[in-house]
């Protein structure tokens, strides 16, 4: 029976920069609804903040992103919270957080989350423009908006949706970890004005009649890069390692066993620059004898490519280099064939 023994997901923006791309994505965080849990009356606030939301309505349900996640089926649902602290005035900020909606339906606003005071240019929120056909993701200073050009084309699917706001009037929206600047219909700089209230689920005023469910809801202090907001839109490791599995173009070959010893994997990155072709390293432990295949892809969507076979270990250490062509991030998967 064949059996991949590992699949690494590494390179520039991966494997040994987690760690370092975890760190980053703490600094300024200063909500964070993971909803992994049920609280009952209350969702915890992990950004160690202690802005604990209270819970009018809306239903605790575990098919999530990650973990659980709260659904909101009328106006009346919503989470509540106190927005003070948060980015008032002019101030960088970004607005985060994955919508899955039930329905397309043809009403003005679809509000998701809020704060500040809802009177011209003092608020900051983000949710789906309905109005004369668009489907597009918003963003709002109550009154004017902003819009991605990216347009919800259909229900029940999950996207990431983030605002990034630079300040003096500079916004960014990304969908699923991609950059969808549109259209402005602001009045230039933000003046949001903090009303001691935050809003989870879209404001009650808005009137928004069908279910959406929303997960890991986060603000924080500061413009995220891009290279950030494509983490936080990542779909959770065993999802990605499922269906890269699934898309391997595997070689006809004997039977595969389990290898003899566990492997290990570290990665090098050459440059940060994938224009000066730097590539990567990828070292593994092995047994003196065995065989391996390497595989490799930028884009999981597409499927794997061999990039070396029949790699026979001498010593207890193997190590293939990666030129990676351009790519700014690269994907293993490692075949142990047996021993000779």
């Amino acid at each position: 029976m064949k059996r991949w023994i590992s699949l690494i997901c590494a390179g520039v923006a991966w494997s040994w920069a987690a760690q370092a791309g975890a760190e980053s994505l703490s600094e300024g965080l200063l909500l964070h609804y993971p909803f992994d849990a049920d609280g009952g009356h209350l969702v915890a606030d992990a950004s160690g903040n202690g802005r604990a939301g209270r819970v009018c309505g809306a239903q605790w349900v575990a098919d999530g992103v990650r973990g659980g996640a709260y659904r909101f089926d009328s106006n009346e649902q919503c989470i509540q919270a106190d927005d003070a602290g948060l980015p008032a005035g002019d101030a960088p900020r970004t607005m985060a957080l994955w919508v899955r909606l039930h329905a397309r339906k043809a009403e003005p606003l679809t509000g998701l989350l809020y704060y500040g005071l809802r009177q011209r240019n003092q608020m900051s929120g983000i949710g789906v423009d309905w109005r004369v056909g668009r489907a597009n993701l918003y963003f709002t200073q109550c009154g004017g908006v902003a819009l991605s050009d990216w347009k919800m084309e259909q229900a029940g699917r999950w996207h990431h949706l983030a605002y990034v706001y630079e300040g003096y009037g500079r916004h960014h929206f990304y969908v699923d970890g991609a950059p969808t600047d549109g259209m402005s219909e602001l009045w230039g700089p933000l003046q949001t004005r903090l009303s001691g209230k935050l809003v989870v689920g879209g404001p009650p005023e808005e009137m928004s009649s069908f279910a959406r469910d929303l997960d890991d809801i986060r603000i924080y202090g500061r413009a995220l890069e891009a290279s950030e907001i494509a983490e936080l839109a990542r779909p959770p490791a065993q999802e990605a390692v499922a269906e890269a599995a699934a898309g391997l173009d595997e070689p006809a070959v004997p039977a595969w066993t389990a290898s003899a010893a566990p492997l290990t994997f570290v990665l090098h990155r050459l440059s940060m620059d994938p224009a000066v072709s730097g590539g990567a390293v990828l070292e593994w432990a092995s047994v003196p004898g065995d065989v391996y295949d390497v595989y490799w892809t930028d884009d999981l969507t597409r499927g794997f490519t061999c990039l070396a076979s029949n790699l026979v270990a001498a010593e207890t250490a193997m190590a293939v280099t990666n030129r990676m062509e351009g790519a700014s991030k690269v994907f293993y998967a490692v075949k142990w064939r047996g021993s000779r």
